[in-house]
């Protein structure tokens, strides 16, 4: 258990300290997702939530998308390359959360993950 939360306590703290992406903003729920995630970390890290259900923590559908084209374009500006690595670290955080709850991350098909 303690591994767990030191992981999740690590990889929140990256989050934090990383620079949130311009096209995070104008994209779907994405800044509201980021936020989600780390409200929800912190929280599990204060022992003030049970870690949410995989099925429901997951990113909207255009966010998915968006991440999804640009993981799949071969050459991407520093900004469409800042987007999918903002999301590939929430995805991190959001295992490590429902690793705290014994959980696994749901399958995607989007490449999301």
């Amino acid at each position: 258990m303690g591994d767990t939360m030191s992981r999740l306590a690590e990889l929140l703290t990256k989050l934090k300290e990383t620079h949130f992406p311009a096209m995070g903003h104008g994209v779907g729920d994405f800044l509201l997702y980021d936020v989600y995630v780390k409200g929800c970390a912190d929280a599990v890290l204060a022992q003030e939530l049970r870690p949410p259900e995989a099925e429901g923590f997951v990113g909207d559908e255009e966010s998915l998308r968006i991440v999804a084209a640009l993981r799949a374009k071969p050459a991407r500006t520093p900004e469409e390359q800042a987007f999918p690595e903002c999301d590939d670290l929430l995805k991190e955080v959001r295992g490590a959360i429902l690793a705290r709850a014994g959980q696994d991350p749901p399958a995607a098909t989007d490449g999301r993950g």
